[in-house]
């Protein structure tokens, strides 16, 4: 009670602080109409209608002023007269207070326990992700140890079967090396001799070889075992079979070799080149040229005999007319069986017995006599004469030779001098060709040109350098300029000779005739002039090639910055098209952004 009193108390206090406020208030607006009043009154007044009218408003105002008091008075009589309902308008108003309060914390409360219950809902996804992922990749564990486990086996598996083919092997390999001790043992004493081999190298008629050591007859047995099984041979087997064979080898004499036979003979390298029945590489013998005069099967021609002096001195067992005979019949033998084929030297020593060097001389003295490859055409035969092209004729100038061509051009140059006077002769300034004949030898003009252009010719102390006039005494005889005096006059400088070799042949005899005409007292002056014609010739056509090379580059520099452009120009398309995929994967981002943003309002 005393609570709800002094609740009372306060409300009826505030209640007298409005009405004085309120007081207040109309106090101030009253002088402020007051004011205006006054303001009014004493402004002059033009229009009677207009005084009129201000007086109407300011009455309505004051009406509406007294009856807003007389409205507030009986509101606060009434108040004073009824606290029980002042009481209850301010209990009303608390309540609803109140119940807005407790609006508000629900509606809180609803947005925290929304907020929760996202908030687990998100957990429980990304615990849900994480188990997948765990899921995921015991799984791919599971199928990796499975896989390894397979793959282990495997290796197990092939590791059984390699020793169970190894010890096959061992034991077909230990059977051959006993096989072979006992055919050893029981071997004819009448077997070849393993020095016969040694002499000849080839092919022997007997079918046995040496195999003085364990090392040979090891391989031996593996050689049977490899016949008999149809196996490969590997080292470890070779080496098993060779400590199988020493256990079980027997005592042997000292100096005594032991001697295996061989079960076949084995093909010459020459027969695996043999065209077939219907082979295009066969020859037809009615196409064959004749064997030349001095050959006979049954006999040696003193030819032969010249060409081939140690087949015949005796120098060594193997080298006698008969096994000359056999090898060269034998190597025309081949030779006919091969067809088109070439019989190599090396198919030739690896095929017939003998010495290797005779063989090869014997090879060589047959083919230039085309008693073999007469028709070889494939990759091994060397290129025929016909195809390799003309080979540069090297013509060698002598001092002899140097000087018949300085005396030939000082007559010719004479016998120009002599004509010049004579307006009806057309005759060239030097004629080369009748230079040439002077000269002989076979040389050509062109050569003679060259030559006299690149030899030095020496200058005369009396009269002058390279004259070509005569001299004449007081007696009146005639002398004639020594054109070789010098030892150095024949000789050729090499720079002008390859200098010469490149220019064309009609150039330099269109410059020489030139620097003839036009130099008639000196040849040292006619050959300086038509060099320095040729120098210049060379120069304009080294500079049209250097002005062709230039314009190339240039062009060449100018498709390089070309693809250059084209280049950047491309890397700019691709970091466009980079840029405007990154553009919309950052507007599919804000857009994923603005909707989890909406999904955490509502």
């Amino acid at each position: 009670r005393q609570a709800q009193i002094q609740a009372q108390q306060r409300q009826a206090q505030l209640q007298q602080q409005q009405m004085q406020q309120q007081q207040q208030q109309q106090q101030q607006r009253q002088g402020q109409d007051q004011r205006a009043q006054q303001a009014t009154l004493q402004q002059p007044v033009q229009n009677s209608s207009q005084h009129q009218q201000i007086q109407q408003h300011q009455l309505q105002l004051q009406k509406l002023h007294q009856q807003h008091l007389q409205m507030r008075r009986q509101t606060a009589q009434q108040q004073t007269q009824n606290p029980a309902q002042a009481q209850a308008q301010a209990q009303a108003q608390a309540q609803a207070q109140a119940q807005q309060l407790q609006k508000e914390q629900q509606l809180r409360r609803q947005q925290e326990e929304q907020k929760q219950k996202l908030q687990e809902e998100q957990m429980r996804k990304q615990q849900q992700e994480r188990q997948m992922r765990e899921q995921q990749h015991q799984q791919n564990l599971r199928k990796q140890q499975a896989m390894e486990q397979q793959k282990m086996l495997q290796q197990q598996q092939q590791q059984l079967k390699l020793q169970q083919e190894q010890k096959l092997m061992q034991q077909q390999r230990a059977s051959a090396a006993a096989a072979a001790v006992q055919q050893r043992q029981h071997l004819p004493a009448n077997a070849a001799p393993p020095g016969q081999h040694h002499a000849l190298s080839g092919a022997l008629p007997a079918p046995a070889f040496a195999a003085p050591s364990a090392h040979t007859q090891a391989a031996t047995a593996a050689a049977a075992a490899k016949s008999d099984s149809g196996t490969l041979a590997t080292p470890s087997a070779t080496t098993s079979a060779s400590t199988a064979v020493a256990q079980q080898q027997p005592v042997v004499k000292k100096g005594v070799p032991v001697v295996l036979g061989l079960k076949e003979i084995p093909d010459g390298q020459w027969e695996q080149h043999m065209p077939g029945p219907n082979d295009e590489m066969a020859v037809d013998p009615s196409t064959k040229t004749p064997k030349p005069d001095w050959y006979a099967a049954d006999c040696i021609s003193h030819l032969e005999q010249s060409l081939l002096p140690e087949w015949f001195d005796g120098s060594a067992p193997h080298r006698t007319p008969d096994t000359y005979k056999k090898a060269r019949e034998a190597m025309i033998k081949i030779s006919d069986k091969l067809g088109t084929r070439f019989l190599t030297a090396t198919m030739a020593r690896r095929s017939i017995p003998g010495d290797a060097g005779s063989l090869i001389r014997l090879h060589e003295f047959l083919g230039t006599y085309a008693l073999i490859n007469e028709d070889s055409i494939n990759d091994s035969a060397p290129t025929p004469a016909s195809l390799k092209g003309k080979r540069k004729q090297v013509i060698e100038w002598p001092q002899a030779r140097c000087h018949a061509l300085m005396r030939a051009v000082v007559d010719q140059s004479r016998k120009r001098a002599k004509t010049e006077n004579d307006p009806a002769s057309d005759s060239l300034a030097v004629d080369w060709n009748a230079v040439a004949e002077e000269v002989g030898g076979g040389i050509s003009a062109t050569d003679c040109e060259k030559q006299f252009l690149s030899m030095s010719i020496p200058e005369e102390p009396s009269g002058r350098p390279g004259s070509i006039t005569p001299e004449t005494t007081p007696s009146g005889a005639t002398i004639e300029n020594s054109q070789d005096r010098s030892d150095d006059a024949g000789k050729r400088s090499a720079p002008v000779v390859d200098w010469l070799d490149m220019c064309d042949p009609n150039v330099v005899h269109a410059v020489t005739e030139a620097a003839m005409s036009s130099t008639s007292s000196s040849l040292a002056e006619a050959q300086k002039a038509a060099l320095g014609g040729l120098a210049l010739t060379k120069d304009v056509e080294d500079a049209l090639t250097q002005e062709g090379l230039v314009a190339r580059m240039l062009s060449e520099v100018v498709d390089l910055r070309m693809k250059k452009l084209e280049n950047r120009l491309t890397l700019l398309d691709d970091v466009e098209g980079l840029l405007e995929a990154e553009r919309v994967a950052l507007e599919l981002e804000r857009r994923d952004l603005y909707t989890s943003r909406c999904r955490h309002w509502f």
